[in-house]
C-alpha cells in the first residue's frame, strides 16, 4: 500500500510540476508580451521612440541632398511627440484593434507650407516638369515617415486579430490554470490525508522541478540564441525586441528562484514531519 502511495504522489508530482509550468507561462505571457502597459512601458525603456526619430531625420537627411534644397525645407515636419503617438497608435491596434491613424496628413501639410514658403521668398517659379519633380519629392519626403514610423505593421498584421484573440482569452486561461492547480492539489490532499509530510515533499519535489526548469530553460536560449547580436528590420527594433527577451529571461530567472526556495522549504518541512511521525510511532 505504502508502494502504491508513493507512486501515485511522484504521478502527480510529475503532472503537477506541468501544470506550474503552464500556469506561470500564462501568468508571464499575460503580463509581458500580452500587455499592452508592459510593450508601452518598454517601448520607453528602450528608447524606442527617440531611436526611431534619430533614424527617420538620417534618412530625411539623406534626401535633403539628393534634392539640393535648403535645410528649412525640412524642419518642424514633425515633432517628438507625433512620433509617440503614431508608434502608440500600432501598439493600441495591435492589442485593442483601434484603428490606425497617423500624422502623416500633417507632415505632408507642413512640407506643403516649407516647399511653398522656399519658392516665394526666393521668387521661384517653377514649370510644368518642375512641379512635377517637386511634387514626386514631397511624396517621397512622405513615405519615408510613414515607412520608419510603419515598417513591421505589414508583417504584424496578418496576427492582429489572433492577437487580440489570445490576449481576449487569457482571463479564461489563468482561471482554468489555477483551477487544475487546485484540483491536483485536493488529489495530493486526499491521497496524503493522514500525512501532511507526504503532502508538503510532494508539492515541494513539483515546485524544485519547475524551478529548476525554468533555470534550465534560460541556460538553453541563452546558449544557443545570440540575443545581443539580433537584428530586425532596424537598429531600433533589434534593441526593442533584445531587451524584452533579456527582461522575460530575467522573470523567468527570478520565478524559478523563488520555486526552488519555497520547493527546498516546502521538502524540509515535509521531511521533519515525516520523521516527527516516525519516532511518535517508536515510542
Amino acid at each position: 500500500m505504502k508502494v502504491v502511495k508513493e507512486i501515485t504522489n511522484c504521478i502527480f508530482a510529475f503532472l503537477l510540476c506541468f501544470v506550474f509550468i503552464g500556469t506561470l507561462a500564462v501568468f508571464l505571457l499575460a503580463s509581458t508580451l500580452l500587455s499592452k502597459d508592459y510593450m508601452l512601458e518598454q517601448l520607453a525603456q528602450s528608447e524606442y521612440y527617440a531611436k526611431v526619430e534619430t533614424d527617420l531625420k538620417n534618412g530625411l537627411e539623406e534626401y535633403q541632398y539628393q534634392s539640393g534644397l535648403p535645410l528649412q525645407v525640412f524642419e518642424n515636419l514633425y515633432s517628438s511627440e507625433m512620433i509617440k503617438e503614431d508608434i502608440n497608435a500600432i501598439v493600441y491596434h495591435i492589442y485593442d484593434g483601434t484603428e490606425l491613424k497617423y500624422h502623416v496628413a500633417s507632415v505632408e501639410t507642413r512640407l506643403e507650407e516649407n516647399v511653398q514658403q522656399y519658392l516665394q521668398e526666393n521668387n521661384i517659379v517653377l514649370n510644368s516638369e518642375q512641379y512635377k519633380n517637386v511634387s514626386d519629392f514631397k511624396e517621397i519626403i512622405v513615405n519615408v515617415y510613414e515607412s520608419k514610423i510603419t515598417f513591421a505593421v505589414n508583417y504584424i498584421e496578418p496576427f492582429v486579430k489572433m492577437i487580440a484573440k489570445v490576449v481576449s482569452l487569457m482571463d479564461v486561461a489563468k482561471i482554468a490554470c489555477l483551477a487544475i492547480l487546485i484540483i491536483l492539489a485536493i488529489f495530493i490532499g486526499i491521497i496524503n490525508l493522514k500525512s501532511i509530510g507526504g503532502f508538503l515533499s510532494t508539492i515541494g519535489v513539483s515546485l524544485l522541478a519547475t524551478g529548476i526548469l525554468f533555470q534550465l530553460l534560460k541556460f538553453v536560449i541563452v546558449k544557443y540564441i545570440d540575443i545581443e547580436n539580433i537584428l530586425l528590420f532596424s537598429q531600433a527594433l533589434s534593441d526593442l525586441i533584445k531587451g524584452v527577451i533579456n527582461n522575460i529571461l530575467g522573470q523567468s530567472v527570478i520565478f524559478g528562484i523563488w520555486l526552488v526556495v519555497v520547493g527546498i522549504i516546502a521538502i524540509v518541512i515535509g521531511n521533519y514531519y515525516k520523521i516527527k511521525k516516525k519516532f511518535a510511532i517508536l515510542q
